[in-house]
């Protein structure tokens, strides 16, 4: 899943509500852990094949023109926070939509040139009860 130019990105750590400014994307990708696969002796294709686990990441990419507020130094590798996208079309409230997850940080980084800076958050969404730890609310 790809969100271009999301409205309101935040970062929830414990009661700590932590604005995201300037995102220009977010990307949902899942990758496939303990692949299964059993072949047909008849050819030489898979004739089955299960994903037994699969891990979500979440990147978020934006571009920084001033300094970080202060709280976002309480983010670094390892700590869980909750993230909340709200998604919109042409920036009006009607069919406004919020996209929720409880992720961990894997990374923080900079790419910093000459005229821009951008930073790009990698993180790992986790699921307490094994259901899709990527939900999105209808009409928030």
């Amino acid at each position: 899943m790809l969100i271009l130019n999301p409205d309101i990105v935040t970062l929830d750590l414990e009661g700590v509500s932590i604005l995201l400014p300037d995102v220009e994307t977010i990307a949902i990708d899942r990758l496939a852990q303990g692949v299964i696969t059993e072949s047909d002796p008849t050819g030489p294709h898979p004739a089955f094949a299960d994903v037994a686990q699969q891990q979500t990441f979440v990147r978020i990419e934006r571009h920084l023109d001033r300094t970080d507020d202060e709280a976002m130094l309480l983010l670094t590798p390892g700590v869980e926070v909750g993230l909340a996208v709200r998604m919109t079309i042409a920036r009006s409230d009607a069919g406004a939509r919020t996209l929720r997850a409880r992720v961990v940080i894997e990374s923080i980084r900079h790419d910093l040139k000459r005229d821009r800076a951008r930073q790009s958050l990698r993180a790992i969404a986790i699921s307490a009860d094994g259901a899709d730890p990527i939900t999105i609310d209808g009409d928030s």
